[in-house]
C-alpha cells in the first residue's frame, strides 16, 4: 500500500470515527434529565446570573459608606483676560474709570477630595435592603429550578407514554400478523371467508399507521425534552426509564399523605421577602427626617503663569491649600414631600401583606386541588389495571374460540380492539397518575 493510500485510509477512518462519536446515543433516566437541566437550562443559568448581579449590588451599596476619593485637574488659557473698571480715585485720576485686568494667562488647578459618611439613615437602611433583594433573587433561582424540573418531568413522561403505546401496538401487530397468516391458510382450505382475511388486513394497516404516528410524537417529545434540559438538538438520547418502572419506585399511598407547610413554599418565601423589602423601604423614607453627618478632606494646588511652562522644570511655585471638616445636613421643611413618600411606602407595604395572604390561600387551594386530582388519578389507575387484566383474559378466550371456528373474525376483532383500547387507557392512566404526582410535588416543593 502506497503512503498516499495509507493517508486516505486513515482520513476515512477518522471521519467515520468522529461521525460515530457524534451520533452516539445517550441513555438518560428521569433523575439524570433533571440533574442535567439544573446545570444547563438557560432559565436556571440566567437565574444564577441574577444572584451574582444581586451580590454585586450589595457591594455597590456597601461601598457608598466607605471612603470616596476623587481627583481633578483643570487648566485655563485666558487668551483675553477679563477687564474691570475701577474708580480713578484709586489711581490719582478722580472722575474717571481706569481699565484694570486681573490674573494671569495660564492657570492650573489640581484637586484631591475625600469624603466619608459617619452617619446617614437612608444609607444604613439601604444596606439592609440590598441583602433582602439578594435573598429575593436566591428565592427566584430556587423557584426557577423547581419549575424547570417540573417541565422536564412532564416532557419525559410524554415521551414515555407515547413509547409505551408503541410497544403495545407492536405486540398487537405481531399477534395480528400471526392471525393474518393463520386465517389466510384457513381461507385457502375453504374454511374461512375472504371478508375475514380482508378485515384482519385492515386491522393490521390501522395498527401500522398508529405506530408511525406515535413514533413521530416520540421524536417531537424528545426535542421538547432536550429543549427543557438545555441540551443541543443534535444530541441523540433514549430514555432509560419506563412508566411502570417509575411507578414501581413510588409509594402511592404516602404521596397523598405528605404534610404541607405554607411558609416553606417558595412562592410564599418570595412574597414574604418582598414584604420585608417594602418594610425597609418605608423605614428608609422615614429615615429621610434624620440628619446626616460626613467628614471631608480637600487638597488643592494652584499655579498661575504668564507662560505655559508647567513641565519645563522651571522653579515656579504651586500654591497649595488643605481643608478638613465635617458636614451636617439637617432636613427642616420639604412641603410634605417626605411625608408623601412615607405614605406611599406604607401603601405598598399594605399591598404586599394582602398579596402574602392571597398567596397563602392560593397555595392551600392548589394543594387541595392537587391532592384531589392525585387521588382521582390513583383510583382510575387501579380501575384500568383491573380492566386490563379482564380484557386480556377475554381476548385469549376469543382467540382460542376463533381458531376452533366458534366465533367470527368480526367478534374477534372487536375483542382485540377492546384489549388494545384497554391497554392504551391503562398506560394513559399511569401517565395521568404520574402527572398528578408531578403537579403535587410542585405544589409541595418536593423535587429532588
Amino acid at each position: 500500500m502506497t503512503p498516499l493510500s495509507k493517508s486516505i485510509l486513515l482520513l476515512i477512518s477518522l471521519t467515520l470515527f468522529f461521525r460515530l462519536e457524534a451520533q452516539e446515543t445517550k441513555q438518560i433516566s428521569l433523575q439524570e434529565a433533571r440533574d442535567y437541566a439544573v446545570e444547563h437550562n438557560i432559565n436556571i443559568k440566567n437565574a444564577e446570573l441574577d444572584v451574582e448581579k444581586s451580590k454585586k449590588e450589595v457591594w455597590e451599596t456597601t461601598a457608598i459608606g466607605l471612603p470616596q476619593v476623587n481627583s481633578s485637574f483643570r487648566y485655563n488659557n485666558n487668551i483675553d483676560l477679563s477687564t474691570q473698571l475701577l474708580p480713578g480715585e484709586f489711581f490719582g485720576q478722580p472722575g474717571e474709570f481706569v481699565e484694570v485686568q486681573f490674573g494671569t494667562q495660564h492657570n492650573a488647578t489640581f484637586n484631591v477630595n475625600a469624603n466619608q459618611i459617619i452617619f446617614d439613615g437612608p444609607y444604613l437602611v439601604a444596606l439592609k435592603a440590598s441583602q433582602t433583594f439578594l435573598n429575593i433573587s436566591k428565592h427566584q433561582q430556587a423557584k426557577t429550578k423547581i419549575e424547570t424540573k417540573y417541565s422536564v418531568t412532564e416532557a419525559y413522561y410524554s415521551v414515555l407514554v407515547a413509547r409505551q403505546n408503541i410497544n403495545v401496538l407492536q405486540n398487537s401487530q405481531k399477534n395480528v400478523e400471526q392471525l393474518l397468516n393463520d386465517i389466510q391458510k384457513t381461507y385457502q382450505q375453504g374454511l374461512a371467508e375472504e371478508t375475514d382475511v380482508d378485515q384482519v388486513q385492515i386491522n393490521l394497516s390501522e395498527i401500522e399507521n398508529q405506530i408511525n404516528t406515535l413514533q413521530r410524537q416520540v421524536d417531537v417529545g424528545k426535542s421538547v425534552l432536550k429543549f427543557q434540559m438545555g441540551m443541543p438538538m443534535k444530541n441523540e438520547i433514549t430514555l432509560s426509564d419506563s412508566l411502570p418502572g417509575i411507578l414501581d419506585q413510588i409509594n402511592l399511598q404516602e404521596v397523598g399523605a405528605k404534610n404541607f407547610n405554607v411558609s416553606n413554599h417558595i412562592d410564599y418565601k418570595i412574597v414574604d421577602t418582598k414584604e420585608k423589602a417594602n418594610m425597609l423601604q418605608m423605614r428608609r423614607e422615614k429615615s429621610e427626617y434624620l440628619p446626616s453627618l460626613s467628614a471631608f478632606y480637600t487638597h488643592q494646588q494652584n499655579a498661575m503663569r504668564e507662560e505655559f511652562n508647567y513641565f519645563d522644570g522651571t522653579d515656579n511655585k504651586w500654591f497649595k491649600s488643605n481643608v478638613i471638616g465635617l458636614k451636617v445636613d439637617v432636613p427642616i421643611f420639604s412641603s410634605g414631600s417626605r411625608l408623601s413618600k412615607v405614605q406611599q411606602a406604607q401603601i405598598e407595604l399594605e399591598k404586599t401583606k394582602n398579596q402574602k395572604e392571597q398567596v397563602a390561600q392560593s397555595l392551600k387551594m392548589n394543594l387541595q386541588r392537587s391532592k384531589t386530582n392525585y387521588m382521582s388519578a390513583l383510583e382510575k389507575y387501579h380501575t384500568k389495571k383491573s380492566n386490563l387484566e379482564l380484557s386480556q383474559k377475554i381476548y385469549k378466550r376469543s382467540l382460542t374460540r376463533f381458531k376452533k371456528g366458534m366465533i367470527s373474525s368480526t367478534e374477534l376483532t372487536q375483542n382485540q380492539n377492546q384489549m388494545l383500547n384497554t391497554q392504551s387507557t391503562f398506560y394513559q392512566a399511569i401517565y395521568e397518575l404520574l402527572k398528578a404526582k408531578n403537579e403535587l410535588d410542585k405544589t409541595l416543593n418536593d423535587f429532588k
